[in-house]
């Protein structure tokens, strides 16, 4: 998250705990509203909380929790468009294959075939490429990295918009695999089982719940799944980003 994101989560935190009025409308009317389901629950922002040696991986869902860690885990979200998830081929493909597996028994042969092809797509979604316009920052920055970058260009032309296609045929024509790709994004349900990774609830200044089958569904209908660049350095890596509009 951005740090306005990052703030707006530590201000939640500072205020559900030491109840103050100098803090903007947006914060106070979000801790409302988690103050509604945890009344008397101390808020633990994850930065408080060293994650080394527990194996979490990718990044955790919760942002924060209620009363102990790990407990009531909550993803927050400012207002306006969300961002559920952005992450590279490798992740994305692992996240993939665990909805995959959990829902399995319920598909068809050619869905399951559908599904492990993109699957085996994404994960090939590459994380060294180049374009022109970065070829000076990355031959100054990342000169290894450069030495082995595919050209971008020629990904974001031809090889991307293939992804992008497949990707939105497979989850229109196997709604169940989508629904449980979004909870997914949402929560971490599968990545991060049986860890404090896991995001049951989701915040944001106007909304506080519980991450249910009609709250996935509802997010399910408006989400655009997009496969783009993210550049450091003047090197690009393919990501697959979840966004739903405001």
């Amino acid at each position: 998250m951005s740090n306005s994101g990052v703030k707006f989560e530590k201000d939640i935190v500072e205020c559900k705990n030491n109840p103050r009025p100098n803090f903007g409308p947006k914060v106070q009317n979000a801790v409302k509203l988690v103050t509604s389901v945890f009344p008397n629950q101390k808020a633990i922002h994850r930065d408080s909380v060293s994650l080394k040696g527990m194996n979490l991986g990718a990044e955790i869902k919760a942002d924060f929790w209620f009363g102990e860690i790990g407990a009531n885990g909550t993803s927050v979200k400012l207002d306006g468009a969300i961002q559920l998830s952005s992450a590279q081929g490798e992740n994305t493909a692992k996240a993939f294959q665990l909805c995959y597996e959990k829902i399995r028994q319920q598909l068809t042969d050619s869905e399951r075939d559908a599904i492990e092809y993109l699957i085996s797509m994404v994960d090939d979604i590459p994380t060294k490429m180049v374009s022109a316009a970065n070829l000076l920052k990355a031959s100054q920055r990342k000169p290894q990295d450069l030495a082995v970058a595919l050209n971008y260009d020629m990904w974001f032309k031809y090889i991307r918009p293939v992804i992008n296609a497949y990707m939105s045929q497979v989850f229109r024509e196997s709604p169940q695999f989508k629904l449980a790709v979004v909870e997914e994004m949402l929560t971490g349900r599968l990545q991060f089982a049986n860890t404090i990774g896991i995001a049951d609830y989701i915040l944001t200044p106007n909304y506080y719940g519980y991450v249910d089958k009609k709250y996935v569904q509802k997010i399910a209908d408006c989400v655009k799944i997009d496969v783009r660049g993210k550049s450091r350095g003047g090197i690009t890596a393919g990501v697959v980003r979840f966004d739903v509009k405001a």
